[in-house]
């Protein structure tokens, strides 16, 4: 079944994330904060795309499926993750500097360029970090909307 993501909530999410990277008590899970920072300190910028697209989708709408790339996915509850991210992630970081990697088209890369996220992909060079990112967006699949959210303004507060 195919999901639709509000575009216009998921700017307000990401702009009310933006505005709480100040508040210390918006933090997920340790175990959760440790992934997001092996994500965001990586060179591979892909990875980092993916992240924020997934957890803002996620947080625009609970029944996405957390690894659903694309809408051909054949996971349940598939949406179009690349025109939320090049719809209002990467504007969003063109006016909030280089968060992510100032990429204009990053599902265009490999890493995103497959129906769903999936740690055991022969075609992912980089395993440890896609095993990480998988491990991250399982957990947001039956994290709270809260802790979603957290996840999010912590992904934010690292990229600034």
């Amino acid at each position: 079944m195919l999901v639709s993501v509000n575009h216009a909530t998921a700017e307000k999410i990401l702009a009310s994330a933006w505005d709480r990277l100040e508040e210390a008590g918006v933090r997920p899970p340790e175990a959760i904060c440790k992934l997001i920072e092996a994500v965001m300190k990586a060179r591979d910028v892909t990875y980092k795309y993916i992240l924020v697209t997934r957890l803002l989708g996620q947080r625009a709408e609970s029944s996405v499926h957390p690894r659903a790339l694309q809408a051909s996915s054949s996971l349940n509850q598939a949406y179009d993750a690349r025109s939320l991210c090049h719809n209002v992630v990467v504007p969003f970081e063109k006016t909030h500097g280089n968060l992510f990697g100032l990429s204009n088209e990053p599902f265009l890369n490999k890493p995103a360029r497959h129906p769903e996220h999936d740690k055991g992909n022969p075609q992912l060079r980089n395993r440890h970090l896609a095993s990480d990112l998988h491990d991250i967006l399982e957990w947001a699949s039956t994290a709270t909307n809260d802790h979603v959210f957290a996840a999010l303004v912590q992904t934010l507060r690292l990229g600034k």
